[in-house]
C-alpha cells in the first residue's frame, strides 16, 4: 500500500519540475524549467526580495544548480528532492555553496551521488544536513570536520558501517540511519558525545516497499545496545524489533526500566506498552 501511495505521489509531479521559494513576503515561484525559473528570480532580485528558503522539487536535471542559488546571499535552508526512485545522477559542486554563510539546512533527496559531498565541510554554518536515499555506500572520515552539524540524517542509503571518526562531530545531537544495509550496530554509536536521538529502526519501509532495510539482531547486541543506553545524553533509541520473544529476550537482558524507556519501536508489534 505504501509503494502504490508513492507511486501515486510521484505520478503528480512527474510532468514539471518545481521551484519554491519562501520569501520574507511569502512570494513562490514555480518553474518547468530552469531557464524559466532564472527569469522570475531575476524578478526578485531586482525586486530587492530577500529569499531564505529555497525548495526545488521534482528535479530531473544532472547538475547541482548552483548557477541562480547562489544568488542569495542571505539562504539559510536549500531542499532539493529529484524526480521519483530512479535517482538520477547529480553532479554537485558544493564547493561554490561555502560562499552562502548563512546556511544552515542542506537536504538532498532521491539522487545518485557519486560519493559523499566532502566539500561541504567548508559551510562552518550548516548545522543540519539531510542525504536521503542518494546511493552513499560510505562515509568518509573527514566527516568529523562539521563542526556546527547538530542533525545528521542518512535514511535510505546502502551504508553497512560508520566511521569512527563520526564521534568527533562535537555537537551531533539527531543521527537518522533507518533503511540501510547494517547488519550489526556500528560500535561508534556508543562513544558519541552528545548524541539525543538515534533511528536505526524502519517506520517508513519494509521488505515490501522497495526500501533497504537494516538487518540487526537486536538478541545478540544487548551489551552493546546497553551501553549506548546508559549514555547519559542519549534519550531515545528507535529500532525495530520483530517478535515478541526476541523483545523478551532484549528486556531480560537490558533489566534496567529506566534505559528501557528510552527504546522507540513501531507500533503494532506486539504490545507497543510491552516495557
Amino acid at each position: 500500500m505504501k509503494l502504490l501511495f508513492r507511486i501515486l505521489i510521484y505520478f503528480l509531479f512527474w510532468t514539471s519540475v518545481t521551484f519554491s521559494l519562501n520569501c520574507n513576503s511569502e512570494e513562490r515561484i514555480s518553474a518547468n524549467n530552469r531557464d524559466y525559473a532564472k527569469k522570475e528570480i531575476e524578478k526578485l532580485i531586482k525586486k530587492q526580495k530577500e529569499i531564505d528558503f529555497l525548495s526545488i522539487r521534482n528535479y530531473r536535471d544532472t547538475v547541482f544548480p548552483n548557477d541562480f542559488i547562489l544568488r542569495f546571499e542571505n539562504l539559510n535552508e536549500i531542499l532539493i528532492w529529484g524526480a521519483g526512485w530512479y535517482q538520477q545522477p547529480l553532479h554537485i559542486d558544493t564547493t561554490k555553496l561555502s560562499r552562502l554563510k548563512k546556511l544552515k539546512t542542506l537536504q538532498i533527496i532521491e539522487f545518485g551521488l557519486d560519493s559523499f559531498p566532502t566539500s561541504l565541510y567548508q559551510n562552518d554554518s550548516l548545522t543540519s544536513l539531510v542525504l536521503g536515499w542518494c546511493n552513499l555506500k560510505s562515509i568518509p572520515s573527514g566527516i568529523s570536520k562539521f563542526n556546527s552539524l547538530v542533525f545528521l540524517d542518512l535514511w535510505g542509503n546502502d551504508l553497512t558501517a560508520l566511521p569512527e571518526s563520526l564521534k568527533d562531530i562535537p555537537n551531533l545531537q539527531t543521527l537518522r540511519l533507518n533503511n540501510n544495509l547494517f547488519e550489526r550496530i556500528p560500535k561508534v554509536l556508543k562513544d558519541l558525545a552528545n548524541v539525543k536521538t538515534i533511528i536505526l529502526n524502519n517506520r517508513e519501509g519494509d521488505e515490501s516497499s522497495g526500501l533497504n532495510e537494516n538487518k540487526i539482531d537486536y538478541k545478540s547486541e544487548t551489551f552493546l545496545l546497553t551501553d549506548i543506553l546508559k549514555k547519559e545524553s542519549v534519550k531515545v533509541v528507535a529500532i525495530e524489533i520483530k517478535d515478541c520473544e526476541s523483545k523478551k529476550t532484549i528486556k531480560k537482558s537490558i533489566g534496567d526500566k529506566q534505559l528501557l524507556k528510552k527504546i522507540e519501536f513501531p507500533f503494532g508489534v506486539c504490545n507497543p506498552l510491552f516495557w
